[in-house]
């Protein structure tokens, strides 16, 4: 671990239920956030925040019912008005010269100067931009739009800005309907789809990536007991290796294993070897549904479950359940996955991302705890504890439950 790295997470094995403290940014962020905020508010004054949830008509702020169903159809020209940012290269532009007026970004992004400045009105009521004397910046928001930002959500607009994203959100009533993503025109997955849009599937891995990544820190965060006896890690549908590649990084005793499609083994490859670790990985192309790499002393599912209705989630648990009991008694799954909140009609971000796994994957939806709890005592296994990852997630750590199999 670096010497900027957030102290350990403490154990909480012996609580057979509890969930550990959220990681906590370094101190070196810290300033910089704070550094950066003061001064964007001091040459550019204070800029409005979107709400972080849809407005809620029974809170105390006097929201009324049609306040709130605006609200949500705003949310879709909010987001139109954040890619077409991104797909004109604003934020990269903005971030070259420190501050522009509003005609000189639009000349350099090819733009209407006056719908330019319409576009930058509106960011700057969102906080993506600041603005002092008719000249803009990036906020620090507005710096995660940026490939090269640390925690970028620059292929997170891109990808959900996509034609086939958009697609997906425009058809989602036939998709009810008819209990098949639409969008996806007769082919069988989402994956399928960007084996055949190469520019798409370089988007969606890197949109993956950055999300993996930070996973991946997290967790090798997680303090030394929960490595304890750890020789080999194997992430099942590891994509490009976002989560593998940092806990390989700062845990150079730790060997690797990623199982995935062929196309994506490929990309992996070249993933892996730009962080110095082919030699550490074993690149195993294979059908997670199939069968399971055994011989590993921790199983990594990351945001795989909420792709798939239950009963494929039962049959892959159930396939890694019996590879644990191969690979001994210090064998874990660490499932990683957004939890809805327990009580239905309680809102947070995954309740959200619910919907956009049903209008893009067959059967796929966002779970609470307890269903997946429920899930893995259907297969055998027992969630022994949570962790509290950043942006939302949850590490579940299950053990194969006495008597099963």
């Amino acid at each position: 671990m670096t010497a900027e790295s957030p102290a350990d997470i403490p154990s909480s094995a012996s609580a057979p239920h509890a969930t550990s403290v959220p990681l906590a940014p370094t101190a070196k962020d810290e300033a910089a956030v704070e550094t950066h905020s003061h001064l964007d508010v001091a040459l550019f004054g204070p800029s409005r925040r979107v709400p972080s949830a849809p407005l809620d008509p029974s809170a105390t702020f006097g929201f009324s019912p049609r306040d709130v169903v605006q609200d949500i159809i705003n949310g879709v020209l909010r987001f139109a008005a954040l890619h077409a940012f991104v797909d004109l290269e604003g934020p990269e532009h903005l971030a070259a010269a420190d501050e522009l007026a509003s005609e000189e970004l639009a000349a350099r992004c090819g733009a209407q100067p006056a719908l330019m400045r319409q576009l930058l009105s509106a960011l700057h009521a969102y906080g993506i931009v600041a603005a002092r004397g008719g000249r803009y910046r990036l906020t620090e928001t507005g710096r995660l739009l940026l490939d090269e930002a640390e925690g970028s959500m620059r292929a997170a607009v891109t990808v959900n800005g996509s034609p086939l994203w958009w697609k997906a959100a425009g058809t989602l009533h036939e998709t009810v309907r008819t209990g098949q993503p639409a969008a996806l025109e007769g082919t069988s997955s989402v994956y399928e789809r960007l084996a055949g849009d190469p520019k798409l599937a370089g988007q969606f891995d890197r949109f993956m990536s950055d999300r993996s990544a930070a996973i991946g820190r997290s967790l090798a965060r997680l303090s030394d007991d929960y490595f304890a006896g750890v020789h080999t890690v194997v992430d099942l549908g590891g994509g490009r290796g976002g989560v593998l590649a940092p806990m390989l990084e700062a845990r150079t005793d730790l060997r690797g294993v990623l199982v995935d499609r062929a196309d994506v083994v490929l990309r992996a490859q070249e993933y892996l070897s730009e962080h110095g670790l082919t030699s550490r990985v074993q690149l195993v192309t294979g059908d997670i549904f199939s069968s399971c790499w055994s011989d590993a002393e921790r199983f990594i599912l990351s945001s795989i479950l909420h792709n798939w209705p239950d009963e494929d989630c039962l049959r892959l648990l159930t396939l890694i359940a019996a590879a644990m009991r191969e690979s001994g008694p210090k064998a874990q799954l660490w499932c990683i996955e957004g939890c809805k909140p327990a009580q239905e009609g309680d809102y947070n971000l995954f309740v959200d991302l619910g919907i956009r796994m049903m209008m893009m994957f067959p059967g796929g939806q966002e779970r609470t705890e307890q269903e997946f709890r429920t899930l893995m005592a259907k297969a055998g296994l027992l969630m022994r504890e949570t962790v509290d990852l950043p942006h939302g997630q949850t590490l579940m750590i299950a053990v194969v439950a006495e008597g099963a199999g």
